[in-house]
């Protein structure tokens, strides 16, 4: 049996897979399971993070891109190719900035520019020595997982499309967010298809009060499953995660508190946000002032702390640097390792609007949630998620006044008394909108599926 994630953009949608993938694995030893990351070189995707190398190989999960099927002999020449594309090209700095200051980065900036032409360049490159067609014969999943979107591009597209539209094997149609901004907004139609919605696709959903079987006819609407979001699931959270099994302040006693702290996706600076754009994208001074104010307030708490920020997937590294350094925050690092990485490292996260946000209230890491524009949109466009996210405990109303007071409160209750939880808490408050198992279910789906 040969099991396949397709993965067209970035990690997000790995959150969810991995560790169904990996209980896959475990429960069928003999499957062949591989993610295929539709790009020249997997780091455009994976950017530092080690974490999906290790535990992929701890389950003998294979890894490919596109440069490993290169129609050249040479070793030299493929390392030579995995480096030239290694940079991603979200990591873009514009023409104007760098003509600015090109010395930002210590004159490294230089890599960042021209992000658009690079992109030319290389999916010719890719035309012209890689054969995508053969990759996906070579491959011949009997099980697709496929990173669903509504805008969906990539090298290949066309070529994969003719197999699926041959083969028409089961393709899973997983989510690469926590939650969608109503009930039918998560339904899209299958890029690869031959038509809108065909009968071997099945739909997975992650946030509970989702209903986009409601976009299809009656005939088809047992093609989507109420699965849950895997990487939710209390299981694998203490699995890959001490700190979720444990209490916050046992054996953890530091000098310097570490605060995460997420980063919306965000225009590069001096650019206007054109009108009809994701709400989700921010312009640049947005951000700024959400960095001054955290940097203010934890300055105002009296506490020794450093900061890690863990930007959007697909924003631009550079800029998240220039950012940070004009908010004039000084310890720092930027990480994009997955949060069942990074939570059992940190003390408390702080955030914006972000779906992310699950993880780490799941995981039991005291979660401070501020209030904004973005978040006011997101509690108009459903009431569902009104509820979702007013309900936390350190929902901070108004950050500029009260966020050093909401810090120091959840610093005090979770680490400094290690307060227990009432019936009431964070973790319960979520479950009733992402169910735990999903694991489980997902397992008794994909048996139905390779029957």
């Amino acid at each position: 049996m040969k099991i396949i994630h397709i993965v067209i953009r970035n990690t997000s949608t790995l959150d969810y897979s991995i560790p169904y993938l990996c209980s896959l694995k475990k429960k069928f030893k003999k499957a062949e399971i591989c993610v295929l990351y539709c790009v020249l070189n997997r780091k455009q995707m994976l950017r530092n993070a080690k974490y999906y190398d290790k535990v992929f190989s701890e389950y003998n999960i294979k890894q490919y891109d596109y440069s490993d099927f290169l129609k050249i002999n040479s070793y030299f020449l493929k390392d030579l190719w995995k480096t030239y594309f290694s940079t991603p090209y979200y990591d873009n700095v514009s023409f104007k900035s760098y003509i600015k200051n090109p010395l930002f980065l210590k004159g490294k900036v230089i890599k960042y520019i021209l992000a658009g032409l690079r992109k030319r360049i290389d999916e010719w490159l890719c035309k012209k020595y890689v054969d995508i067609k053969e990759i996906i014969n070579t491959l011949n999943p009997d099980l697709t997982l496929f990173d669903h979107r509504t805008t969906v591009n990539f090298i290949g597209k066309e070529e994969f499309k003719e197999f699926y539209r041959t083969r028409k094997n089961p393709v899973i149609l997983v989510p690469h967010a926590a939650h969608v901004d109503n009930e039918t907004d998560e339904y899209a139609p299958f890029s690869l298809g031959e038509i809108e919605f065909p009968p071997y696709c099945d739909h997975w959903c992650s946030f509970k009060y989702a209903k986009p079987h409601l976009k299809v006819h009656k005939s088809q609407r047992g093609q989507f499953a109420m699965i849950g979001h895997p990487g939710l699931d209390s299981s694998w959270l203490k699995k890959r995660m001490i700190a979720s099994n444990r209490s916050r302040i046992n054996g953890r006693e530091r000098n310097v508190l570490k605060f995460l702290i997420l980063n919306r996706k965000f225009l590069p600076e001096g650019i206007k946000k054109p009108e009809g754009m994701d709400p989700g994208v921010l312009e640049f001074d947005d951000v700024l002032k959400f960095f001054k104010n955290i940097n203010s307030s934890l300055l105002a708490t009296g506490l020794s702390y450093k900061i890690i920020v863990k930007p959007h997937p697909s924003s631009s590294y550079p800029e998240n640097i220039r950012l940070i350094k004009k908010a004039k925050i000084k310890e720092f690092e930027i990480s994009y390792e997955p949060f069942f990485e990074l939570l059992d490292e940190v003390d408390l996260m702080i955030t914006e609007f972000s779906t992310s946000i699950a993880f780490a209230v799941l995981a039991n890491v005291p979660t401070v949630l501020l209030s904004s524009p973005l978040q006011d949109y997101v509690h108009g466009s459903w009431h569902r998620l009104e509820e979702l996210y007013s309900g936390l405990r350190y929902f901070v109303d108004d950050p500029v006044k009260d966020l050093s007071t909401v810090v120091m409160k959840a610093v005090k209750d979770n680490i400094y008394e290690n307060l227990e939880f009432d019936e009431n808490d964070d973790i319960d408050h979520f479950r009733k909108f992402y169910e735990d198992n999903a694991i489980s279910r997902a397992l008794l789906r994909t048996e139905d599926l390779l029957k």
